[in-house]
């Protein structure tokens, strides 16, 4: 399960005392099962290509299709023997629209989720050609493949406590900085070598970018809406990313087609992907000074991609409760970075 309204579901579920503990627990074992799943289902691919039997390549693809299926309904099953406190919890209130919309476009927070949605845009342009360009021009094995992703992953939740430990130092917008500017150059890095073990080295690196960049990310961006506007913007901030992706997908596949699908085309591709990170600089110095408190967030891995090791989501229920009145965000009102 996953969105807006899960994470309001879990937060009115499970009770403050052993929230945090329960899903630094929970956070650990999806961390672990979905690295594991990645590997089996990549180590199965490669047995099944090594056969020589096509046949058995895609009875392989069924039976991984088939096992996510009956996981995801076990998943359901689950889920459906839980229940939401009855009557929801005071405070509880409907936003509207213009509420909810107001963060994109005033003050830190309209920029902050500007640079993350044009990041988007960018990412995206290369994001869904990195599978064809790995197993058909570089002709990488299945394992090869799993290992790469794998090795990303790795790094990204490796990393997570050094950068934690970078935030709550120095401040989650020094951390963004060094996410920014990490993550800009991995397509690009693409287009310089085809070399396997060098991009082994540029996919830890991935990992590593994208876990400073996500989590610098996550506390500006959710620690500066109030509590009760959070499952409303993240709402809009989900359909604003999946506009973004298709956007961007729809620049990337363009610019392959033009180049007839050729290795020339998969590295402009990546060039133009680089090119289109390094426009969200605008948004990352237009930021005012931000001073805000490092929580002890739980992120939950949602999928594995290419060139960042995962695709995670926070869970808003482990945020400290924030209040209009009370944030802890100080704000420079003179002046840019």
């Amino acid at each position: 399960a996953t969105g807006p309204a899960w994470n309001t579901w879990q937060g009115t579920t499970i009770p403050r005392p052993i929230r945090a503990t329960f899903f630094a627990r929970r956070s650990k074992l999806q961390q672990m099962f979905t690295l594991a799943g990645f590997v089996i289902g990549g180590f199965s691919l490669h047995w099944g290509r090594n056969s020589g039997d096509p046949e058995r390549v895609v009875l392989v693809f069924a039976a991984l299709f088939l096992t996510a299926g009956v996981c995801r309904s076990l998943s359901t099953l689950c889920l459906s023997l839980q229940s939401e406190p009855s009557p929801l919890p005071m405070g509880t209130q409907r936003v509207s629209f213009r509420e909810a919309w107001g963060p994109f476009t005033t003050g830190p927070t309209g920029a902050i989720l500007m640079l993350a949605v044009s990041m988007q845009v960018g990412v995206y342009v290369a994001g869904p050609f990195f599978n064809p360009y790995m197993l058909k021009m570089l002709n990488f094995s299945y394992a090869g493949y799993a290992v790469l992703l794998g090795a990303s992953f790795v790094a990204k939740f490796t990393c997570l406590p050094l950068w934690g430990r970078l935030a709550h130092r120095f401040g989650a917008q020094h951390l963004l900085t060094i996410g920014v500017w990490g993550v800009i150059p991995l397509a690009g890095g693409w287009v310089l070598t085809t070399n396997y073990w060098l991009l082994l080295i540029l996919q830890v690196f991935a990992g590593a970018a994208w876990g400073a960049y996500e989590l610098a990310l996550m506390l500006l961006f959710f620690e500066t809406i109030p509590e009760r506007q959070r499952t409303a913007v993240l709402t809009l901030y989900n359909v604003a990313n999946s506009l973004a992706l298709v956007f961007g997908s729809a620049i990337g596949a363009a610019v392959l087609s033009a180049g007839g699908v050729s290795q020339t085309a998969y590295l402009t591709v990546f060039g133009v992907s680089t090119a289109l990170r390094a426009v969200t600089t605008f948004w990352l110095y237009r930021l005012p000074r931000l001073e805000v408190l490092s929580a002890a967030t739980v992120m939950r891995p949602l999928s594995m991609r290419p060139s960042s090791g995962s695709l995670d989501e926070p869970m808003l229920s482990t945020l400290p409760d924030q209040h209009p009145d009370d944030l802890d965000v100080a704000t420079t009102k003179a002046g840019h970075r």
